[in-house]
Formats: structure tokens, sequence, C-alpha cells
């Protein structure tokens, strides 16, 4: 599978000057409104969910307008479930902080049968998704991008 670049295109597709104008104008575009991300929480360890949580804070901060939905699934929604949270109360502190700020969390409904929760061991606050991959086609179709993420040292 061919690289991509931070915005979702194949690094590949840069090397045509038509291609990459045209990407430049939408890129461009793009920045003129304020910045929409997403960022898929599935497989990572309470560091990496911590990373992601403070991008999103670092970006809130930069700019207080950005549109940022994390999407819970997989073994990472025992990190947000009612009484496992308190595992990591760090995590959450943050978590809520940033739902103060208007960043949502939505939560894979498949994920929650298929783990053994219910949408009330959460955060009232949470939504819930049908399917992340269906929910992450639909954010790309309205101009959202992975949220970068920068490991810590």
């Amino acid at each position: 599978m061919e690289s991509l670049d931070r915005l979702g295109v194949p690094i590949g597709m840069m090397s045509n000057p038509i291609i990459a104008a045209a990407l430049l104008s939408a890129s461009l575009s793009a920045l003129a409104e304020d910045p929409k991300f997403y960022s898929d929480l599935g497989w990572h360890s309470t560091a990496g969910v911590t990373a992601s949580l403070n991008a999103a804070k670092s970006v809130i901060e930069k700019n207080p307008g950005a549109q940022i939905e994390f999407l819970i699934h997989g073994n990472d929604i025992r990190y947000f479930a009612g009484g496992q949270s308190r595992s990591n109360p760090l995590m959450i502190d943050l978590a809520n902080t940033l739902k103060s700020e208007k960043v949502k969390f939505r939560v894979c409904d498949h994920a929650l049968v298929y783990k053994g929760f219910q949408l009330e061991h959460f955060p009232e606050e949470f939504g819930v998704v049908d399917y992340v991959p269906d929910r992450i086609a639909n954010l790309r179709k309205r101009g959202y991008v992975a949220l970068p993420i920068i490991p810590e040292d």
C-alpha cells in the first residue's frame, strides 16, 4: 500500500503536476475554514489515547474553532467506560476538558455489543455511531482529516 500524507493523499499522486495543483487549491480552500479532524481510537495503549487527546488539546488551543471528533471502538472503549475510567484519571480529566471545548466523542455500537458495554456506561455527552469505518468515510467526505499525532518522547 502506498504511503499517505497527512491529508490522506497517496504520496505518489503529488508527482503529477495537475493533481498536485488541484490538491493544493483544495487544501488552501480548506485552510480558510476552521480545521476539521477525526481521531480513530481503536487499538491504542493508554499512552496512545493520551497522545491523541493531547494533540486535540493543542489544535484547540491554536484554533478554538476547530472541529474534532473522537471515534472510540475496539479495545479503547474500556478506557472511557464507567468504573474502568477511574484507572486513568488524568486521561479522563483531559477528555472532560476537551468535551467542554465542544470536541465530540462517539462510541461504536458494534464495539459496545461485542465488548459487552452499553452507552449508559459512558459519560452522557458521548454519542454513538453504528460503525466507525462508515463514520470515518462520512467525515472525510465532509472535509475532515485524521488528527496528526506527535509521539511524546
